[in-house]
């Protein structure tokens, strides 16, 4: 699969025109990946679309890798949490894997700790793990599990293969990789491993540096979808 940066929609694509927050029911049982070129976008559409929607429908993961990822998810939240205080409830319900030093957690429930230091006893651990989680459950893999797994060594897309067949069927998976580093070979290779893939990047039509457009490409099904998100006052929205 070949990811393009989209300059703008063409007319045509209006009849497929959708929302965010509407079709996150339909990534139910479904390995989603997320190309990006925003962090903050993607911390939104996480927290603020993501948890929310599947905390109360499926028990919901997030791996966390690292305390210095751990503290920039804990700055994310406090900040979110104040634009939206409603959204508390949602975090504190949502269950934490965490591959660090301190075994903590300021935000949600900390279901599960890997002490942070031998890459393979970190990935074996992580694998037991979730070969015990329920089989209807959502997994978001926050930071790149592609990029923390790279330091494995030659055989790091046999691992994800294998970390993939540990997933059950009706698991819903959120993965994420940044635009800039989707040209490595094992990458497009692990882009396999997804049934929908959304790109998301910033709209260059717009006046502003606010404004996102997303598709939404199933592979199971074909077809794309289109839609847009702004923005506003540290909150993500869907504009028609």
């Amino acid at each position: 699969m070949v990811y393009e940066y989209h300059e703008a929609f063409r007319p045509e694509t209006v009849f497929n025109y959708v929302r965010l927050e509407d079709v996150l029911s339909n990534f139910e049982g479904y390995r989603v990946r997320f190309v990006y070129d925003n962090s903050l976008v993607k911390d939104l559409i996480v927290l603020q679309h993501i948890v929310p929607h599947f905390v109360d429908r499926l028990p919901t993961y997030i791996v966390l890798y690292s305390e210095a990822l751990y503290y920039k998810f804990v700055k994310r939240v406090s900040c979110l949490v104040e634009a939206k205080p409603e959204l508390s409830d949602a975090i504190d319900k949502l269950k934490i894997i965490k591959i660090g030093k301190n075994e903590e957690a300021h935000f949600g429930e900390l279901a599960w700790f890997i002490e942070q230091g031998d890459l393979e006893e970190e990935f074996e651990s992580l694998l037991m793990f979730l070969g015990k989680m329920e089989e209807r459950s959502a997994l978001i893999l926050y930071g790149s599990i592609e990029y923390y797994l790279t330091g494995i060594g030659s055989g790091v897309f046999k691992k994800l293969v294998d970390l993939f067949s540990t997933f059950s069927e009706e698991m819903t998976i959120f993965g994420f990789r940044h635009r800039s580093g989707m040209s490595a070979p094992e990458v497009i290779l692990i882009s396999e491993l997804y049934d929908i893939v959304v790109n998301v990047w910033k709209d260059n039509q717009s006046f502003d540096n606010t404004t996102f457009c997303f598709t939404i490409e199933c592979q199971c099904r074909g077809g794309v979808k289109h839609g847009k998100l702004k923005i506003e006052n540290g909150l993500l929205k869907s504009i028609i």
